[in-house]
């Protein structure tokens, strides 16, 4: 860490305000440090670094929150999840993401000594307000971290669900806690499924914070079309080769509770690098077409179909119809590094998709372009839909990385804020860069040139004539009793 004096100096300059716009960013690097950054003005508030700490394999570092700040007096605490440099064993850092103290007996550093597969965190806290988390070995043998969080699982044990794939396998296999006894957590095979196309490349689940604010959309015969929001629903992408089409692509929507797959698509002739977008009905995924050599991007979206099953709640056991799939595909001008899509605190926002181009800018892009449902041929309908067109248009002005160019992105982290309006965006990779970005405009938000004191003179007019009116009449309806 840096000097005592620096810390003190910008860990005395963090404060709270109310719409949750100012926050302290937790960065982890591939060289084994993680750093506090304000989101003010990109200070540096706290550093750890762990020598012997490497990502996990593809290069990835994950990272927990397990308790928040709103659960005073308990700390709030994060967890980093990564291997050993030497041993490729797993290793955990727990520290305080406000202060960058190390928590725990151990010094926050923990090797756990065996190898990890799986790494999932429970969505139930225990009575200490901290969410356990699950570790799975590569023998397949679950773990709590803290050992404290056991009851928590068993407790919940019927409602834990893992699935796992086996690197280089085309094979995805389901797990249930269920059969779970004190000091005896079990994981049992509930279902698995064999995929064609080759072995798997990537599985994309949703976001566990999301919100769903429409069920579903209004036609243009006043009808309803109702969202197929299934929570437990994952993108499987299988990537092979075959003497014929040569490069192929298929991915799966798969019920990662009961091992259903829901829908396949297949792309032949295709490469990666492929990026998955994935939120509420929809699925938007960015890939390469050998054979006309350029980039593309296709929607997918499922609906129910004009009756809702359950309003109130979804259950992978119940028996649904088979939903209905509406996909289109469009030409992008370049090629993309990485994608997500903006998240607010009620989901109410237009949700945009933001792409990372390897021109170095991002691009926002409103998912109502990126609809499936574009009529191909005739004008636009009732619903607002424009006519389809192959080619995206990429505007200057929906770059929101302005005139800075970024190499070698690696992601895009979006999170929500207090107003509903707004959304933070980080991306990151050789740099970091960070802004705020209103996909629907500032619609819950007063403009700076807001005339103040014209809405306070008009109301004020407004109320001295209703209490003059209200005199008048007083007194006329008196003159009119005594005649």
């Amino acid at each position: 860490m840096g000097s005592k004096d620096s810390f003190q100096e910008s860990f005395g300059r963090l404060t709270r305000d109310q719409l949750n716009l100012r926050k302290l960013l937790v960065v982890a690097t591939s060289s084994g440090k993680i750093l506090g950054i304000d989101s003010w003005n990109g200070d540096v508030v706290w550093s750890i670094y762990v020598s012997q700490l490497m990502p996990l394999q593809g290069n990835k570092m994950m990272l927990f929150s397990q308790r928040t700040s709103a659960h005073f007096p308990h700390q709030p605490q994060c967890i980093v999840v990564g291997r050993h440099k030497v041993t490729g064993e797993g290793m955990l850092v727990v520290f305080n993401p406000i202060s960058g103290l190390l928590v725990g007996d151990r010094g926050g550093v923990i090797n756990i000594g065996y190898h990890l597969a799986q790494v999932v965190v429970l969505h139930h806290a225990d009575e200490q307000y901290l969410k356990p988390l699950l570790l799975v070995d590569s023998s397949l043998n679950p773990h709590m971290f803290p050992e404290s969080g056991e009851s928590v699982l068993l407790k919940h044990k019927d409602v834990t669900f893992l699935h796992l794939a086996l690197p280089g396998s085309n094979v995805l296999t389901g797990y249930s806690l269920r059969f779970s006894e004190p000091g005896a957590l079990t994981l049992t095979e509930v279902w698995k499924v064999s995929l064609g196309g080759g072995p798997i490349t990537g599985i994309y689940g949703k976001l566990a914070s999301e919100k769903v604010h429409s069920p579903g959309r209004v036609l243009a015969d006043r009808s309803v079309l109702y969202k197929y929001v299934n929570p437990n629903l994952a993108v499987v992408i299988t990537q092979g080769y075959d003497h014929i089409t040569k490069n192929t692509m298929t991915l799966y929507l798969v019920d990662t509770v009961t091992g259903a797959v829901i829908e396949s698509v297949s792309h032949k002739k295709v490469s990666g690098p492929i990026h998955i977008v994935h939120s509420e009905n929809w699925v938007v995924y960015t890939l390469f077409n050998d054979k006309f050599r350029r980039f593309e991007v296709t929607s997918l979206e499922l609906y129910e179909g004009l009756m809702q099953a359950n309003a109130t709640a979804f259950s992978s056991f119940s028996g649904h119809s088979t939903p209905l799939l509406e996909r289109q595909a469009y030409i992008l001008p370049m090629g993309v590094q990485a994608a997500a899509h903006t998240t607010t605190e009620k989901g109410i926002t237009t949700k945009f998709i933001l792409f990372a181009l390897q021109s170095g800018g991002v691009v926002q892009m409103s998912k109502w372009i990126l609809d499936p449902r574009r009529p191909v041929t005739g004008g636009p309908r009732e619903e607002g839909l424009l006519t389809y067109i192959p080619e995206l248009r990429l505007s200057p002005q929906e770059t929101i990385t302005y005139n800075h160019t970024l190499p070698r992105i690696t992601g895009i982290h979006t999170s929500p804020t207090g107003l509903e309006s707004a959304c933070l965006v980080l991306v990151y990779g050789l740099d970091l860069f960070y802004t705020r970005i209103f996909p629907s405009k500032m619609f819950d938000v007063l403009k700076d040139d807001f005339d103040h004191f014209l809405i306070g003179g008009a109301l004020l007019a407004l109320l001295a004539a209703a209490f003059i009116t209200r005199k008048l009449a007083q007194r006329k309806a008196l003159k009119q009793a005594w005649k």
